[in-house]
């Protein structure tokens, strides 16, 4: 019997049970228990988060204290991020973190403010207290808020003596259990190589079906004839109903366990092994799309060895995957699939309609059909496996072996494709044939050439491939889709020219060309590709494995005046563990309002992208951890100010009137937004999540009666907008 070596992926933190064996060392930091928002090292846009986010009923002012002995070592304030936050060195050697508090204590805030009159800012940024400021466990160090990013809430941070960020869940002691089980929602097997799923290549999602309370199960059939990549879609559910990432992921392959992750702690260079954990394009803040599958160059494990492939440790037919899926206080979910290892069917027939060779694989059953011109059926017959011999095997009926065109053997195992043949005769629309249609896929460096053409088959297509001095022929493979080639790149050349050659009954037809562009990345290799004005930087380590890239230009609709060709990073799914940046060079005027726009294929929108204009040699520069759609995009369009008050407004109910200010492009430029309360020059803040500008002091500066609100403001495009408001505030009673 084969030794199954067993992949571990997890975090692993020996201090905390050797130091702490199984106790829970630290308090909980607020007198109210909300539940929590989001747990430890869930998936953010380019990192992992830190910490956990506690609820607040949606309110900020609860008291936050301090879940042990030490003393406060750092203070932080910032406009976003973290906001307000207080950072506490205790007596063990750990740390504890405070963010997102509206106000510090008094001798804190007073603290706080002396430094902003030394800087004369508001945002002080960290400020390190020259004598330490000692604090006990269950002492005030603040009240919860919502400054920085987010809506109110209480972000808890652990940390060891270096810095490691520590899963809170171990070691807080949280007032009551959450009682809800982890959600498996679907798995995606995505094919490696030339690997057949369920009859195709690419990527397919199977879902779970809730069989009771913490199980699931797939129901569907699934074959495969070579290595997959399994990705597990699941999240928690808090007791408040949120979803949160779950805090351990393993899997079982016939009763070996073959996967391992947990999520314990995690140091901050750890964040670019944010695309090893999760799927970059398919996983949100909300719903996480885990990689249960082996890649080089996974380095978060301290005990992490390869294994091999998913492919080699199954058995024949049928085999039986587990997933187990734990959240932080141990509720335990588990999801069941069936996944059948299977001989790929195989049949041959010459041009007097004869079976050349004949292989049934695991399939039970064939379906033969045979098409005429247009591919108008002719024929069709089922033929059981057990039944047939190769010798008077598919007896083409004489009155039609002139009139057919096109002939498909389709192979099924329980009702489910799992193979198909197909040949052409006969067609003269080759002759005629100038261009073909083609689709791609691409997993690792394996790329695939899908032929989009109902009237090709096996026997009358071949493929040259040509990378610069390099060339090789691939024959055609077969998928229930159609016809497809499979090879992996021949060099470095970007430019890769693909010659289809099509045959009518053994004779060349025709030649069609098509060019596509690859980037081969390599571990070690610092590269650049160039694509007319769009470019790519790769770093040294941007990859741990070889991998390959195509880029192309695309037509995607935008609202925003497009000032280049949008070119198209595929596949979608990779992640870069180094700096990538994505660049493009053209000279425009006012180059202020241009910039790099990346396209969403799931919200079918351009959003803008952090960009940076080098005016020297009109450089627009951005730094991405995924592939995708980029172009460069003006913003045309000023901020939109708009106000929002009851009919009948009031000191009662002023709490209601709001000023929101939104911008469809590079975004609120908040440095210069000005306002004015009845012509008097006053002070306020935009907050960016909630889209509001909050004017300080209103209640005190407004004036029973009529009023009247001046605002203007830049978007980071430099585009301006204001608008004046009048309106009344009626007496209260």
């Amino acid at each position: 019997m084969k030794k199954i070596s067993v992949l571990i992926l997890t975090l692993f933190f020996i201090g905390i049970s050797i130091l702490f064996g199984n106790d829970k060392i630290f308090d909980w930091p607020l007198d109210i228990n909300n539940g929590y928002s989001s747990s430890f090292q869930e998936y953010r846009t380019g990192h992992f988060h830190g910490g956990i986010d506690i609820r607040t009923f949606q309110k900020s002012g609860y008291p936050v204290y301090s879940v042990m002995d030490g003393y406060i070592y750092k203070i932080r304030y910032v406009r976003r991020g973290c906001g307000k936050g207080v950072f506490i060195r205790h007596n063990n050697g750990m740390k504890s973190l405070y963010f997102h508090l509206e106000k510090f204590t008094e001798n804190i805030e007073n603290t706080v403010l002396n430094i902003q009159k030394i800087k004369r800012k508001k945002y002080i940024g960290n400020y390190f207290p020259k004598k330490p400021i000692y604090i006990k466990k269950g002492q005030l160090i603040g009240y919860s808020g919502e400054t920085g990013s987010g809506f109110p809430h209480l972000h808890l941070e652990i940390r060891d003596k270096d810095e490691a960020r520590i899963n809170p869940f171990k070691l807080i002691k949280f007032p009551e259990k959450d009682k809800n089980f982890p959600v498996l929602k679907r798995i995606m097997l995505r094919s490696v190589n030339n690997t057949l799923i369920n009859g195709k290549v690419g990527e397919f999602t199977f879902n779970f079906k809730k069989t009771k309370k913490g199980e699931f199960s797939i129901q569907k059939e699934i074959f495969i004839n070579g290595e997959v990549e399994i990705l597990l879609n699941s999240f928690d559910i808090t007791d408040t109903g949120r979803h949160a990432a779950p805090s351990k992921v393993e899997m079982f392959l016939n009763g070996r366990k073959i996967y391992f992750l947990e999520f314990t702690k995690f140091e901050y260079n750890d964040n670019n092994q944010l695309g090893f954990v999760y799927d970059m394009l398919f996983s949100s803040s909300s719903s996480y799309f885990f990689n249960l599958f082996n890649q080089k160059g996974f380095l978060l494990s301290g005990d992490s060895k390869n294994t091999k492939s998913i492919h080699e440790l199954l058995k024949s037919d049928k085999n039986e995957l587990i997933i187990n899926v734990y959240d932080n206080f141990n509720n335990k979910s588990s999801g069941k699939f069936i996944i059948n290892n299977y001989s790929l069917p195989q049949i041959g027939i010459d041009s007097e309609f004869k079976v050349t060779k004949f292989f049934s694989g695991s399939a039970t059953k064939i379906l033969l059909k045979i098409f005429g011109g247009k591919k108008r059926m002719l024929y069709g017959k089922e033929y059981s496996i057990q039944s047939i011999k190769k010798d008077d095997f598919i007896m083409f009926p004489d009155y039609l072996k002139r009139k057919f065109t096109y002939v498909e053997f389709i192979f099924l195992k329980n009702n489910v494709v799992i193979g198909k043949n197909s040949f052409s005769f006969n067609n003269n629309s080759f002759d005629l044939m100038k261009d073909i249609k083609i689709d791609k896929f691409i997993n690792r460096e394996y790329i695939v050439i899908k032929v989009i053409n109902d009237f090709i088959g096996t026997n009358n297509i071949t493929l040259e491939v040509k990378q610069g001095k390099q060339k090789i022929i691939i024959p055609p493979l077969i998928s229930s889709e159609g016809v497809y080639f499979g090879f992996k790149p021949l060099g470095y050349n970007n430019e890769v020219k693909l010659n289809f050659s099509l045959f009518n009954n053994k004779k060349l037809s025709s030649i069609i060309q098509r060019r596509i562009n690859l980037i081969k990345v390599s571990d070690g290799y610092s590269q650049k590709f160039k694509f007319d004005e769009f470019s790519i930087y790769f770093g040294e380590r941007a990859v741990r494995e070889d991998k390959t890239l195509i880029v192309e230009k695309v037509s995607f609709p935008s609202s925003f005046p497009v000032s280049s060709s949008q070119f198209r990073v595929y596949p979608h799914t990779f992640p870069f563990l180094d700096s990538v940046y994505f660049k493009f060079k053209k000279k425009l005027d006012n180059p202020r309002q241009v910039g790099i726009f990346k396209y969403s294929l799931k919200r079918k929108n351009w959003k803008y992208v952090s960009t940076s204009f080098n005016g020297e040699n009109n450089t627009y520069k951005t730094r991405s951890i995924t592939t995708g759609i980029f172009s460069l995009m003006r913003d045309i369009f000023p901020p939109v100010i708009r106000i929002v008050k009851p009919k009948k407004l009031s000191r009662n109910n002023l709490f209601k009137f709001k000023i929101f200010i939104t911008d469809k492009g590079k975004g609120v430029n908040y440095l210069s937004i000005v306002c004015k309360l009845n012509g008097e020059k006053i002070s306020s803040e935009y907050d960016p999540d909630r889209k509001t500008l909050d004017i300080e002091n209103l209640s005190i500066k407004i004036k029973t009666g009529w009023n009247s609100i001046f605002v203007a403001l830049k978007d980071k495009a430099g585009n301006f907008e204001s608008k004046s408001f009048r309106f009344k505030l009626e007496k209260s009673y």
